[in-house]
């Protein structure tokens, strides 16, 4: 059972690993050809107004 537990754990471990290296990948492909970075892109829309 342990065994089990363990297995189920490193597998949804490596699976999330490819996603997040397949999503970073992925966001460099679209900065090229957007030339910019599209995490930032809509910062200025994140309401910082608690900071003052």
């Amino acid at each position: 059972m342990l065994l089990n537990a363990q297995q189920l754990y490193f597998k949804n471990q490596q699976r999330y690993i490819t996603a997040l290296c397949d999503y970073y990948l992925q966001l460099a492909v679209l900065e090229q050809y957007i030339d910019t970075d599209p995490v930032f892109l809509n910062l200025s829309l994140v309401n910082t107004s608690f900071y003052y």
